[in-house]
């Protein structure tokens, strides 16, 4: 068994840069495709991935004989993995750049990847004893037929199966979770199946005529959509239709219906196992088949480049009846076309096909070679979403009216802005509050704009009421003069009206409070709904409150909601949330418009609400509603407190017709690209795509399945939980974070309009991560238990698997499935065939599934993955190690019988301890730094790194210790680890999770670690020991400290800045070698009154600097350092550090142990400071040697 690479080095510096950065790259990249949450960096999961494959230098040694070798190639092969460089861009500054495999950039040359899998292929080839293959397409095939596939049985996201696929190797992605087999489906099978096909729509069919026509030099006669089109397509089909009697040996039939029957053995039959080779030569041979049939017949001609950049065209086809030749194009509509269009299109629809426009067809030009991967597949996409979003706006374009501008005109609304109400409980009051977060709506310089609360008091005589309407009445009589009979009976009803007003009087004599009021309740029918009338003289209504909107200075009003209640802002009465949610409970709260933002020629513009707006809004009739119950999940799902207990409940109407109008659409558009892909001439097979199917039903799916995402992507942004980003001016996502929060005001977006929250801002994502798709490899992504996986041996695995408690997937994207299901219940019926996503055997320590019970939770979260790291056991591949990436960060302290605590973390001893009972040993660990806090997180203390576990199967051979041999190799070994990985800038907050992997490595390798009284050691003892040497590692570094920074280390710890007695500071002072006078006149101390104090950041001095000091404690200069990184950036630190020379490295040591101390008094705001400094220690560092580089240069040219 040779080592890999990933088990002895790996190049962490520019592994972790680039996951971090991949965060924030968006177009193109799968993540954009659909929200899944904590996702794997595909940086990360490439590098494992790779290095995973590739034998270290230390694995060959007659290849590699001597140390300086093995260093040698195992840099080269780190150069070829990710290296850091620093470039200089077109204006001349010089930054960091990652390249090689993990760079985002670089993957998209061709030569990096064909590089990276040259080595795959030479490992693969040494160790079959074979010569290396050299030509890339050589190495692929190599690849394809020796390589193991790749299992993830956690799939989710994609990242592992998709980089895999990357690498040329076949994925095999399954998940419980159909949402996340869908995302799956898209990412790695669907591309694969359809690769270098050309779009089926007829605009882009109609262009790339018109160029062939250029191309001939002569006129583009044809038959529009014609048989010999047809003819000519199924004969020379990149798809492999398998259709006999068609141009070229194509033979796939079968072979296609090999992979569907390797489907149903994944899905249906659990005992059987599958045959990877023989998958993978599936539909590939019928493939390659077909494209060599055809495109031999190319070489007269080349191909064109095609801007596939723009995401939506406008105005392409808004008629959904007719012939495809015949309907409407850019530019105007169907009449308008067919007149402005060319005589050679006008002899193609009338079917006049020249000799010329014969030959070509027949020689397949209609797949050109200007269509690679799936560029078609994409284009197609952005076309029947541009369909789908015309037919959309004809019939419910109504609801989303433009708005008035104030200086004239029209402007399209962006946004409307809503606030939640309630009726005030104070019954003097009884208006109907608003809720508000915020009424602010921008923060942007010179763009401040506002919502401006108006109360309006509501009074008016009863007398006047009652006089004006008695005059009404007699002038009434006088015109009907000659109408006594009328008049007689209008007196008779009046009387009658009196006795029934005294009648009503009477009964409510014994009602106190009206009775003190003198309320006159036989006058009530003449108030307007809704209003009180309180006085008999006078009748003062409920307050009505109006919003305006103002822009410019002004004194910005407070919000009438925070954590512990709200308040009516008409009567300023102070409101408990227990009322505002019992009053949501019993369906009494609305929601009342507030601004109206809209997009002018000079930006965002703020407008006050209109009595159109809102009549339009409440006229909005869903037809259809998802019904479902929302988790009783409190943690996650805070709605139901408030009466918002279903799915449909977090929509507003007009949501919910925008969102079933395009879901509706999904099932109307697959009916329109068969029809079209017939008139192109694909095979009409009627084969699906969950069969296996390349025809046109098949392909009508594929295109569904992508726009079906486009409304499950719309949905994340048109719900009333999304809010109003006041910085970016824009409407925020649902899942801000990992959980649907109640929100008070919120932003419902104008679908039709160009912005975020639009049905071209969620749809224009896709197609980029279509066409970016790699095409190479077939691979596929099943519905499926993991503890129940149906997979034979030999795969490489690597997964994600879940983490205890930490995220609910299913309760979380249930928000997403009743979207997807509605649109895609028919393409996918075994995969939606439930109302909402299972739960039963999804691997989650919820506790509200066991009714409360946290222990239950426990326990069936580690049978459940105590059964999956068994499975991934049996079908693990002999020679390539297993990869687990985990991130916990949650731990419990216990007590013991000394009082002294210990600390543990439940979840990763629930994952390791399943580990080590599956027979796992565990041979590397690598700390990557994967998560990159954005948004609302960035002021979170987040947890920053997954460990990546490396596993190995335990040998055979392995034996038992004792704990005092165990605790014995930790104390040796454990504190080297923790240098290394405090070089390698582990952030301290990753600090504690990192030190696991080197202290459960020593752990694992034993079949048990034995305790005093002979009983096996548990893991959570183990994790107790890892966490109480990393302690005594940390105390161990204040020793190369100053000692003014171990008397301010011991009394931050004691007191953090607040005093404390003048006689326990100078002991202390004592203890440590210092003295209280000389920390004052260092300037880091306040001693004054009898008490001593630490001085803040903020209050040291500002014209402090290192040249005129000579007593320096690193506690002053991490003090010092930190408020440079706070204040001016890691430019202002790295100033300050040049100017520090060697006393600049103590710094970072410091900051981790304070960090450590702060998290464990629960200080965050001081431990995330601390934190950042590390964070951000590898750029302050390269930028502090430019500073000195060129104080050096201008020291030697002033010499």
């Amino acid at each position: 068994m040779r080592k890999k690479l990933i088990e002895v080095a790996l190049p962490l510096e520019a592994i972790n840069a680039e996951s971090a950065r991949e965060k924030s790259i968006r177009h193109g990249h799968p993540s954009t495709l659909h929200l899944w949450w904590a996702r794997r960096p595909l940086a990360a999961c490439r590098a494992v991935l790779w290095a995973s494959l590739v034998d270290d230098p230390s694995s060959w040694p007659e290849k590699f004989p001597t140390e300086a070798e093995q260093t040698k190639e195992r840099q080269r092969l780190f150069d070829i993995l990710g290296r850091i460089t620093i470039e200089t861009d077109k204006k001349g500054n010089q930054k960091q750049k990652v390249r090689g495999l993990v760079s985002w950039d670089d993957i998209k040359d061709e030569q990096t990847i064909n590089e990276a899998q040259r080595e795959i292929a030479r490992c693969l080839a040494w160790s079959r004893g074979e010569e290396p293959p050299t030509n890339p397409e050589a190495v692929r095939d190599y690849i394809a037929q020796h390589a193991p596939p790749v299992y993830d049985p956690f799939a989710g996201g994609g990242s592992i199966p998709l980089e895999a696929q990357r690498l040329g190797l076949e994925a095999h992605a399954s998940d419980l979770n159909p949402v996340a087999v869908l995302i799956n489906k898209a990412l790695i099978e669907i591309p694969p199946r359809f690769k270098d096909c050309p779009p089926v729509n007829p605009e882009e069919r109609r262009e790339e005529r018109g160029v062939r026509s250029e191309k001939m030099g002569g006129s583009s006669e044809e038959t529009g959509e014609g048989q010999e089109e047809k003819n000519a397509l199924s004969g020379t089909d990149c798809l492999a239709k398998g259709d006999e009697s068609s141009t070229g040996d194509i033979s796939s039939r079968t072979e296609t219906s090999k992979g569907g029957n390797l489907r149903d053995e994944i899905t249906n039959n659990k005992s059987s196992s599958i045959n990877s080779s023989e998958y993978r030569r599936g539909m590939d041979k019928g493939v390659q088949q077909g494209q060599s049939s055809f495109s031999s017949n190319l070489s007269g001609f080349s191909s064109r480049d095609r801007d596939t950049s723009d995401p939506m065209r406008t105005g392409r086809v808004v008629s959904s009846g007719g012939d495809a030749g015949s309907q409407g194009f850019v530019g105007g509509s169907q009449s308008d076309t067919n007149n402005d269009a060319s005589e050679d299109e006008n002899r193609e629809l009338r079917g006049e096909e020249s000799e010329v426009r014969k030959a070509a067809t027949q020689s397949s030009l209609l797949f050109p070679l200007s269509y690679k991967g799936a560029q078609g597949l994409a284009a197609d996409v952005r076309f029947y979403g541009q369909w789908m979003r015309d037919e959309a706006f004809q019939r419910i374009g109504h609801l989303y009216p433009q708005v008035e501008l104030p200086e004239g005109g029209k402007a399209t609304v962006i946004a409307w802005i809503w606030a939640r109400s309630v009726r005030c409980p104070n019954p003097a009051c009884g208006c109907q509050m608003p809720l508000v977060r915020s009424f602010q709506l921008s923060k942007k310089k010179g763009r401040t704009a506002w919502v401006e609360p108006v109360v309006e008091e509501r009074r008016e005589k009863r007398e006047d009421r009652r006089e004006g309407e008695e005059e009404r009445r007699e002038k009434r009589e006088d015109r009907r003069e000659g109408e006594e009979e009328r008049r007689e009976k209008r007196e008779d009803r009046r009387e009658g009206e009196e006795e029934r007003r005294e009648k009503r009087e009477d009964r409510r004599e014994g009602e106190e409070e009206r009775k003190q009021d003198n309320v006159l309740t036989s006058n009530s029918s003449l108030l307007s709904p809704g209003d009180n009338a309180l006085t008999s003289n006078s009748s003062l209504l409920s307050p009505r409150i109006r919003f305006e909107v103002r822009t410019g200075e002004g004194e910005i009003p407070e919000g009438t909601v925070q954590r512990k209640g709200a308040r009516c802002l008409a009567c300023e009465t102070p409101v408990g949330l227990d009322y505002v949610r019992s009053e949501g409970k019993a369906k009494r709260m609305s929601q009342q418009l507030m601004a109206v933002v809209a997009e002018s020629k000079q930006g965002r513009v703020y407008l006050s609400p209109t009595v159109e707006h809102i009549k339009i809004a409440n006229s909005a009739e869903p037809t259809w509603k998802p019904e479902a119950d929302l988790p009783k999940n409190t943690r996650d799902f805070k709605t139901p407190n408030y009466g918002m207990r279903t799915f449909a409940e977090l929509f507003t109407p007009r949501q919910l017709v925008a969102l079933t109008t395009f879901s509706d659409l999904v099932t109307e558009v697959k009916e329109k690209v068969i029809e079209d892909a017939i008139n192109a001439g694909l095979s009409d097979d009627d084969i699906t795509l969950e069969n296996g199917g390349t025809g046109v039903k098949a392909y009508a799916e594929a295109i569904g399945t992508y726009l079906a995402f486009g409304v499950s992507r719309l949905s994340n942004r048109s719900s009333t939980i999304c809010i109003w980003n006041q910085i970016g001016e824009k409407i925020e996502q649902t899942f801000a974070r990992q959980a649907i929060p109640m929100t008070w005001d919120f932003a419902e977006a104008n679908i039709f309009s160009s912005s975020t929250g639009s049905w071209q801002g969620s749809l224009e994502w896709i197609p980029k991560v279509v066409e970016c798709s790699d095409c190479e490899v077939n691979s596929i992504a099943v519905l499926q238990n993991c503890q129940e996986s149906s997979y034979s041996n030999q795969h490489l695995v690597s997964t994600d698997p879940p983490y205890y408690d930490n995220i609910g997937y299913s309760d979380l994207s249930d928000f997403f499935y009743v979207w997807l299901r509605r649109s895609l219940h028919t393409t996918y019926p075994p995969i939606l065939n439930t109302l909402l996503t299972p739960k039963a055997h999804e691997l989650v320590a919820t506790p509200y599934r066991f009714n409360g019970d946290k222990q239950k939770a426990q326990t069936f979260f580690e049978k459940g993955l105590g059964k999956a790291f068994n499975q991934m056991h049996t079908v693990s591949h002999a020679d390539y190690p297993m990869t687990v990436y985990y991130a916990f960060k949650q731990t419990e302290a216990e007590t013991k019988g000394n009082g002294d605590q210990s600390i543990a973390s439940t979840g990763w001893e629930t994952m390791l301890e399943g580990l080590m009972k599956a027979g796992f040993s565990i041979d590397g660990t690598w700390p990557m730094r994967t998560e990159r806090p954005t948004g609302v997180k960035i002021s979170m203390n987040a947890l920053a790194s997954s460990i990546v576990l490396v596993c190995r199967p335990r040998p055979e051979t392995a034996t038992q210790t004792t704990r005092r041999q165990f605790l014995s190799e930790l104390k040796r070994e454990l504190p080297k680890a923790l240098k290394t990985l405090q070089q390698g800038n582990i952030a301290p907050v990753d600090l504690a999770q990192a030190s696991i992997g080197p202290g459960m490595a020593i752990y694992s390798q034993y079949t048990a670690v034995l305790e005093n009284d002979g009983s096996p050691m548990p893991v959570r003892t183990a994790l107790q020991l890892i966490n109480q040497i990393l302690d005594e590692f940390l105390t161990e570094q204040e020793g190369e400290f100053d000692g003014d920074t171990r008397w301010a280390l011991t009394w931050f710890e004691q007191n953090q800045f607040n005093p404390g007695q003048y006689g326990d500071a100078e002991t202390l002072s004592k203890a440590k070698n210092t003295s209280v006078q000389g920390m004052v006149e260092a300037g880091i101390i306040e001693a004054k009154a009898g008490k001593v104090r630490l001085l803040k950041r903020e209050e040291l001095p500002t014209d402090w600097t290192p040249d005129t000091n000579t007593r320096m404690p690193d506690w002053e200069l991490t003090q010092y350092l930190i408020r440079e990184l706070l204040n001016n950036g890691e430019m202002g630190a790295a100033e300050l550090l040049s100017k520090l020379g060697d006393r600049g490295e103590g710094t970072r040591d410091l900051a981790y142990r304070l960090y450590s101390l702060c998290e464990r008094k629960n200080w965050a705001q001081d431990a995330i400071a601390y934190n950042s400094l590390v964070t951000a220690w590898p750029e302050i560092t390269r930028l502090a040697i430019e500073f000195q580089s060129q104080t050096s240069q201008q020291t030697t040219l002033d010499f």
